[in-house]
Parts: C-alpha cells; sequence; structure tokens
C-alpha cells in the first residue's frame, strides 16, 4: 500500500508586504502636509459696496522689504507698523502695498495676515516698488 502523501507547508515569505507596507507610508509622509495654512479673502474693487474708504481719506504707502517694513519713510518692524495702523482704526485708511525686489512671496502673505484685521484699512497691492 502506497503512504498518502504528506502535503509539505509552505513557507510565507512576508518580504513583499513589508515593502509595500513600506512603499505606502513613504507615499502618505510625502503627500502630507504638516504646515498650517491661512487663507485671504481677496476681493477686486468693483466687488465693494458702501462702507469702503472714500478718495479723501488719508493714502498710506507701504514697502515690504525682505527684513523690514517702511510706512510712508518711517521704518519699523512687523510689529510696530500694525500698531501705528492700528492707533487712528476709527477711520478709515487706504494702504498702498508695494513690494521692494527679493521680496518672497511667503513674506508678503504674513504681511497681508497681519494686516487683516485692521478694521477700516482698504489694502491696495501695487506693482513694483
Amino acid at each position: 500500500m502506497i503512504a498518502p502523501r504528506r502535503r509539505r507547508r509552505r513557507t510565507l515569505s512576508i518580504t513583499s508586504l513589508i515593502d509595500v507596507i513600506f512603499l505606502l507610508l513613504l507615499f502618505f509622509m510625502l503627500a502630507s502636509t504638516f504646515r498650517q495654512f491661512s487663507e485671504l479673502e481677496v476681493t477686486s474693487t468693483a466687488a465693494k459696496v458702501g462702507g469702503a474708504a472714500s478718495a479723501q481719506d488719508p493714502v498710506l504707502t507701504l514697502v515690504v522689504q525682505p527684513a523690514l517694513l517702511t510706512l510712508d519713510g518711517a521704518s519699523a518692524g512687523d510689529a510696530q507698523i500694525v500698531e501705528r495702523l492700528r492707533v487712528r482704526s476709527d477711520t478709515p485708511k487706504r494702504l498702498n502695498l508695494k513690494v521692494a525686489p527679493g521680496v518672497t512671496s511667503q513674506r508678503l502673505v504674513e504681511i497681508l495676515v497681519l494686516l487683516d484685521p485692521i478694521a477700516g484699512l482698504e489694502v491696495n497691492l501695487m506693482a513694483g516698488a
């Protein structure tokens, strides 16, 4: 009589499974964003309705440079400029924002985020400095 064949158990190789898991981990690490981005509402002048600054309101000029800001010729840091603009927040003000050469878009967005909460401030972005 012939003895029944014993089935040999195959060993399960998990090497390919580990490779797939590693690739998925790598993909999700590279596809994820670990920084918090903020949003700014950008509107055109045609979209403004009542309450906007009028032609008689004072026009201030803010020059954004890589390291500091200049408000009507007076240089100061970011916090000082914001405080100067908040002094008379009850009267509407127009602010012409000029960007100096070498300023990154991240720096410009940081300044716009600082200026956003100031009440009664209309910001106009000017081309060139």
